[in-house]
């Protein structure tokens, strides 16, 4: 059962922190998490599930880096004030001094001229003190301007860090679960999305520790090949099982059996190019199963169309690109026999 159907089933909001904590539950990649959410049993309740998502994903609580730099921000914020009420005294007294000459100066004598150079004097003096402090505050904004550039960066990439993928700079699972939470509560269906996974068979074989970096390699340079490849608009996820996903902006099949062609024959490259240290790796078999939002009235209608169609192009035996809104004739097995007589999108 998909994420986004266990989190119906439990009556839990679509919330980031609740996709991640029912993942990692579903996943098994944290038993301790998973031991003591089955002994909820029937009190799975909002509040409870809170409880365990502050104890283990404490960085959606407490002090974390966004409040850290909440109080930077604040304390940045308050100096600034300061600094802009000590301008505002300090201008204050400047224009008292200016009016204070004005006034001697029509008390002075024009032939007096010692008492006009005095008073002359003392607006130099109040001037040049005034643009030196102006100067200070000045300095201080800027200093001010970078810490908070230099905070607004760190957050930044704290938030990129967390839907980020290391090895291939795509997005990862937390940020596709998060966007399918949110694709249908944007009015963005002026235009098809298309779902697609794909599934690389074999490609367990590079999980041995003693491939790490062989792998590191082939994802490096694969994530960096797909982030060229894609729209503005578009976006990538590398999910380790299956491996890819996409959310491409066009409903035009053409289009996308091409990009799936692309994405196919990078990553054999990739592997191909490191065979020498991957001994008896067994040749990979990437296919793609395609949904789009026209054919699916919820993210989790999305989800199962698209797992039907991999699920197609994985039973074909061959590399295969398969759309769901083509798996009319299916036979007992689940399989499209249509698709596999080359009337489909066979590549």
């Amino acid at each position: 059962m998909s994420t986004l159907a266990l989190l119906e089933r439990f009556r839990l909001e679509a919330s980031p922190v609740n996709f991640e904590l029912i993942h990692d539950i579903v996943s098994g990649n944290n038993p301790e998490l998973r031991r003591r959410f089955s002994e909820l049993g029937k009190n799975i309740t909002p509040a409870a599930v809170e409880a365990l998502a502050r104890e283990f994903l404490p960085h959606h609580f407490g002090d974390s880096i966004y409040e850290q730099s909440a109080d930077t921000l604040r304390d940045e914020l308050s100096t600034l004030q300061q600094l802009l009420h000590q301008g505002q005294s300090k201008l204050k007294e400047y224009s008292e001094t200016l009016k204070t000459a004005n006034e001697r100066f029509d008390r002075i004598n024009p032939a007096d001229t010692a008492a006009i150079r005095k008073e002359l004097a003392r607006v130099t003096s109040a001037t040049e003190e005034q643009s030196a402090y102006s100067a200070g505050v000045l300095r201080s904004v800027g200093e001010q301007m970078r810490s908070v550039d230099q905070l607004s960066d760190e957050m930044s990439d704290v938030a990129k860090a967390k839907f980020l993928h290391p090895m291939t700079g795509l997005n990862n699972r937390r940020a596709y679960n998060k966007q399918l939470a949110e694709i249908y509560r944007q009015e963005r269906f002026t235009q098809s999305i298309t779902l697609i996974l794909g599934s690389v068979r074999n490609f367990e074989y590079l999980d041995a520790p003693q491939l790490l970096k062989p792998k590191t390699m082939i994802l490096e340079k694969f994530g960096a090949f797909v982030l060229q490849r894609l729209e503005q608009d578009d976006e990538g996820y590398w999910l380790e099982q299956p491996q890819m996903a996409f959310l491409i902006t066009s409903g035009e099949k053409q289009g996308i059996v091409q990009f799936c062609n692309t994405l196919r024959d990078n990553l054999t490259r990739q592997v191909e190019a490191v065979r020498p240290l991957l001994p008896k790796a067994p040749p990979l078999q990437i296919s793609f199963g395609c949904a789009d939002t026209f054919g699916a009235g919820t993210a989790a209608m999305l989800i199962r169309n698209a797992e039907l169609a991999l699920e197609s192009a994985k039973s074909a035996g061959q590399p295969e690109t398969v759309f769901h809104a083509d798996m009319n004739d299916v036979g007992g097995d689940g399989r499209n026999y249509a698709l596999y007589g080359r009337q489909g999108f066979t590549v």
